[in-house]
């Protein structure tokens, strides 16, 4: 095993950081512990990943009839496209939920630009200005690798889940409590690895790591 799978390993297979009292999303210091992984990804790799990351599908806005004008407008105005998972299955990192508020529907989406990206969340139809869940990641990061190292595809996947799915599946190890739940999050996972449900109160972001499993 290579010195970059381990430390991608122990990264996505670790115990979650988060801070217990007020969940919060990891911080500039993990961050910073990712873009080196990448830096030594791609040391290790080369041409490889260069490969990997050409071959991942990106479908523009257009691919996704069901979102409303007002975001598939912002999404092209940001020349953003929406990276697809390497397993099989039809398009997907745009999902439609409860996300802000019980009652109010929205959509969260991985918007990609010059393979990097960000999940953007939507409040509602008609936001102009969405929430960035968490920083831009190079989709590198994201790639999968099999038993010899060699990065297959895309792994994250975005899915909306209820207040069941994050009641049975939240890491009770690292979140004791959970804050009162009315509404759907959004889990953010790395396939085969491990995945964190994003859920927002009043625009307030919650981090909330689940427990390791395949998806």
């Amino acid at each position: 095993m290579t010195s970059a799978r381990k430390q991608h390993d122990r990264f996505w297979c670790g115990k979650p950081r988060c801070n217990q009292r007020r969940f919060e999303a990891p911080s500039a210091c993990d961050y910073d512990g990712m873009r080196q992984i990448l830096k030594l990804q791609r040391e290790e790799m080369g041409s490889r990943m260069d490969a990997a990351l050409a071959n991942i599908q990106r479908l523009p806005p257009e691919a996704f009839p069901m979102l409303p004008p007002v975001i598939a407008g912002v999404l092209r105005k940001r020349n953003c496209t929406v990276p697809q998972p390497w397993t099989e299955g039809g398009a997907r990192n745009v999902i439609q939920g409860e996300f802000c508020a019980k009652g109010q529907t929205g959509w969260a989406v991985l918007a990609s630009v010059e393979e990097w990206t960000e999940l953007l969340v939507f409040r509602h139809a008609n936001d102009l200005d969405p929430l960035v869940c968490c920083p831009a990641v190079g989709d590198e990061y994201y790639l999968y690798l099999d038993e010899d190292d060699n990065p297959i595809g895309y792994s994250r996947l975005l899915t909306t889940v209820d207040r069941e799915y994050i009641t049975e599946h939240v890491d009770r190890e690292v979140v004791p409590e959970l804050p009162y739940l009315d509404h759907d999050g959004i889990n953010d996972a790395v396939i085969a690895h491990s995945s964190v449900t994003w859920y927002y109160q009043a625009d307030e972001q919650l981090y909330l790591p689940t427990r390791r499993r395949k998806v």
